[in-house]
């Protein structure tokens, strides 16, 4: 394979300079910008489009997600991303990281997606509503996959969090694992 950057990566010999490393971590930075720019405009206009659209607080909320999901990635693979919500304005200033210290920034952010990921719950669609809307089973189920490296994240393990979350999803019965292993990772 002669593409730029796949050997690389297919042998992990990859470097900070990979291009497709490079292109992830612009989008999840852009993923973030949008949605803040989504959840602000709507903020403006909250009252005039609820009379319009009895689902503007479930747009708001799967927007939420959205960035949640965003900061998860970005927390995972980079550890200690810029951070920046709708209150900050897009395109105002260069973000900053949430501390200086990997670790310590790490924690915050893990702190905050998993508070907005509670906070959201409430407002998203029942489990299965309507593909390929985020649900409260997609806010359970970054919630599980966020506990189960807690311990990487934070220090702390909280596999009881990750199973409790799991166990939500499950007793939805609206998914299943593919019964073809290969599948579920697809």
């Amino acid at each position: 394979i002669t593409d730029v950057g796949i050997p690389e990566l297919n042998t992990q010999t990859w470097t900070s300079s990979n291009p497709f490393l490079t292109a992830l971590y612009q989008r999840l930075g852009m993923t973030i910008v949008y949605a803040n720019d989504f959840i602000y405009n709507v903020n403006l206009r909250y009252d005039d489009l609820k009379s319009k659209d009895s689902n503007i607080d479930r747009y708001l909320a799967e927007a939420r997600f959205l960035r949640a999901l965003a900061y998860y990635y970005h927390m995972d693979l980079f550890g200690n991303p810029p951070f920046t919500t709708e209150k900050d304005g897009v395109g105002k200033f260069f973000p900053k990281q949430l501390s200086d210290n990997m670790t310590e920034g790490r924690k915050k952010v893990f702190t905050y997606i998993v508070s907005e990921l509670k906070d959201i719950e409430s407002k998203l669609g029942d489990p299965g509503f309507a593909y390929p809307n985020a649900d409260k089973a997609a806010a359970w189920m970054l919630l599980a996959r966020t506990y189960l490296n807690a311990e990487v994240y934070t220090g702390v393990a909280k596999w009881d969090s990750c199973l409790y979350y799991v166990n939500k999803v499950e007793a939805s019965g609206k998914y299943e694992l593919a019964t073809n292993y290969r599948r579920n990772f697809s």
